[in-house]
């Protein structure tokens, strides 16, 4: 689904506070068995002092309101996020369409019990390489590692 009225541009680090509760009301509305371990203050600084500097971070906007965004860095999506209301607007395809830009590979953890962002990467031609028990993730709770590669359709990846 190709919204016009949705516009990506690059993040600025101005927007940190902003990207982290659009991180923060997803979590806390898709995800609500996850462990609230930060504070928003936690949250801001990790976005600005971390994930601002270290990724390419682009956000969704639709009449001027920050509505969703990610975060990549070479062969790796840390971070899509949009605002619930905004979900199944074409703000996240937007946005994973981006990351996958001049990506021969990219790849993501996502929690096994996030079935809705299982299918939606799915759709977009992800596929299950492995899952953990979570013992290795600050949440301790089960994930599983997703990859996209850009030379192969979902059906062929194991070839």
């Amino acid at each position: 689904m190709d919204n016009p009225e949705i516009i990506l541009r690059r993040a600025d680090l101005s927007e940190c506070e902003q990207i982290a509760r659009v991180s923060r009301a997803s979590r806390q509305h898709f995800l609500p068995y996850l462990p609230d371990l930060h504070s928003i203050e936690e949250d801001v600084a990790y976005f600005s002092n971390v994930v601002l500097r270290e990724s390419e971070v682009w956000c969704a906007e639709q009449h001027n309101t920050l509505v969703g965004f990610c975060a990549f860095r070479d062969r790796w999506l840390d971070h899509l996020y949009c605002l619930p209301r905004y979900v199944g607007r074409g703000a996240g395809t937007k946005l994973l369409n981006k990351a996958k830009e001049g990506q021969a590979e990219l790849s993501l953890w996502v929690f096994q019990q996030n079935d809705r962002a299982i299918r939606f990467y799915e759709r977009n031609g992800f596929v299950k390489v492995s899952e953990t028990d979570g013992s290795g993730c600050e949440e301790k709770l089960p994930d599983a590692l997703y990859t996209w590669r850009h030379d192969r359709s979902a059906n062929d990846f194991s070839s």
